[in-house]
């Protein structure tokens, strides 16, 4: 009867443990995630029309070169 139960017990530990570990993942990622886009949330728009439309501020050739800013 000991037996049964340790498998049940160890299935039960393995799958919260998968959980809790997708958790913490998820939450780095989306944590990450924030941080870019609080850098600059347009900088994947790379044309200017498309840049006009979601509100951001289109900058000339500098440095970087041509990009969309908030």
């Amino acid at each position: 009867m000991d037996r049964p139960i340790g498998i049940v017990l160890s299935i039960v530990l393995t799958v919260v443990g998968m959980i809790a570990a997708g958790y913490i993942m998820w939450s780095g990622i989306e944590e990450g995630q924030q941080q870019v886009e609080d850098v600059n949330p347009y900088a994947g728009i790379t044309v200017e029309a498309v840049c006009a439309a979601a509100g951001g501020t289109w900058t000339a050739a500098n440095a970087v070169g041509t990009q969309c800013h908030d």
